[in-house]
């Protein structure tokens, strides 16, 4: 079409330059001269015309192509720096380097082919972890909601200084005591958890736990021998604190509580059942970091640890 308009807008100029030299009474060859050379020039503006439009064109598009570049290599140039901040921050962290890199490696595998139920997964324990990280870093209470598992053992395993626990006999019996019928220790959690007890002694690291009874008992309890023999092949040094033997100051404001290596307080919360014989449920896990909260449990342990006597 363009083509074609200036083929037309040519051949109008030169026959309107014609008609106009024949009315002027020019000889024909003049005219018909005068005419193709009117046609030629305006066919040229024509050329010209589309020529710098194009131009202009080419210059917008190259302008909006080198914008478009430029901020390309300035996103990218500002993702390396960053990533060369993050990798200069964990050099310099005290975590090993070796498994944040690891992590990212991993959570990089899970690719678009990857089920979203999946990704969703991954992408929620990602921020399971960060949060904890920050509250970490921040020396935060961090809470998990039920009964964990994972920090409990975790922090037991790579102790190395002591581990002091006030075990609430209200949280740690089942049905039908501490031993059986869902209690602590009977359990997959209480077995794994006496086990890493177990290998925190043969490190040299000192275990000692208060076991808080609900009621007062003799010296012939049979729950209380077993939970006695079951310590002492641990290596875990244990006493037993009786109800009247708790400190005035704690009898409102006792504690599940275990103190690993005198800088955390890892702590339970039972959640409140109207029967009383059910398997206590735990309501909240909470790891207390505060130095302030955590100097004061350690001393509710030793002022505890005091009036506790030992297992028979």
């Amino acid at each position: 079409m363009g083509l074609l308009r200036k083929v037309g807008t040519t051949t109008l100029s030169a026959g309107i330059a014609y008609v106009i030299t024949s009315l002027v009474d020019k000889p024909n060859i003049a005219g018909f001269t005068l005419s193709v050379l009117i046609g030629g020039i305006t066919l040229i503006v024509q050329f010209l015309n589309d020529f710098e439009n194009r131009l202009q064109n080419v210059e917008v598009h190259q302008r909006d192509h080198a914008q478009h570049v430029e901020e390309l290599v300035e996103s990218r140039f500002h993702k390396l720096t960053e990533a060369t901040e993050l990798f200069r921050l964990v050099e310099t962290s005290t975590m090993q380097p070796d498994e944040v890199t690891t992590l990212v490696r991993h959570s990089t595998l899970i690719g678009p082919t990857t089920p979203p139920l999946v990704q969703s997964l991954a992408s929620a324990q990602i921020r399971r972890t960060s949060n904890l990280l920050r509250e970490l870093s921040e020396k935060a209470d961090a809470i998990y909601e039920g009964e964990d598992r994972e920090w409990l053992l975790c922090l037991t395993e790579d102790s190395a200084v002591g581990i002091d626990a006030v075990s609430l006999m209200t949280v740690d019996s089942g049905s039908k005591g501490v031993l059986e019928g869902g209690g602590l220790w009977a359990s997959d959690l209480g077995q794994r958890y006496l086990d890493a007890q177990r290998q925190a002694v043969k490190r040299g690291v000192p275990v000692r736990r208060i076991l808080v009874l609900d009621q007062p008992t003799g010296e012939d309890d049979e729950e209380l021998r077993m939970l006695s023999d079951l310590h002492r092949a641990s290596g875990i040094e244990a006493r037993v604190l009786e109800p009247r033997s708790v400190p005035g100051t704690l009898r409102n404001a006792l504690l599940d509580f275990i103190v690993f290596d005198g800088s955390l307080s890892y702590e339970t919360t039972r959640a409140s059942s109207v029967d009383s014989s059910a398997k206590a449920i735990i309501a909240t896990t909470r790891l207390v970091m505060r130095p302030d909260r955590v100097r004061e449990r350690i001393r509710w342990f030793e002022d505890m640890w005091d009036s506790a006597r030992e297992l028979p």
